[in-house]
């Protein structure tokens, strides 16, 4: 056997066992934050394809937050090095757009009338879409 064959035997021996346990609660939810972590994508695609521009709406980091969220404790579970290393960083990303977002539609706009228009902020539901679809309609 080639190096490569037996790699690849290794691999599905231990995917083999690994699914051969049945299925219990934290296999659940650890697919169950697998496809929010995924989802996400498929939003931020659905939003882009209807605005006709590319866009990352804020669903898109509520699904990175809480996704990420449950695939660290998911991570810290299995007690791997390497996979909870690559699930620490995301779901603080992600809290982090949010705060920004949060203090960006909180402020007042800026005094005067001097000053370059701003682009309007991502949509986070079909409202906001509608209204981003106005102004650049209104723009043009």
């Amino acid at each position: 056997m080639t190096l490569a064959m037996c790699i690849l035997a290794a691999f599905f021996d231990n995917l083999w066992h690994h699914l051969n346990g049945g299925i219990n609660f934290w296999t659940i939810f650890g697919l169950t934050g697998n496809v929010m972590w995924t989802s996400r994508f498929v939003v931020q695609w659905y939003t882009s394809e209807k605005l006709k521009q590319s866009v990352i709406p804020k669903n898109f980091w509520h699904l990175s937050l809480v996704g990420g969220v449950i695939q660290l404790i998911y991570a810290l579970h299995l007690g791997a090095i390497p996979i909870i290393l690559g699930a620490i960083l995301p779901p603080v990303i992600a809290a982090r757009n949010l705060v920004l977002i949060s203090r960006h539609h909180h402020q007042p706009p800026p005094p005067g009338g001097d000053h370059e228009p701003s682009a309007p902020p991502a949509p986070d539901d079909d409202a906001s879409a509608s209204m981003l679809a106005t102004h650049e309609a209104a723009t043009r």
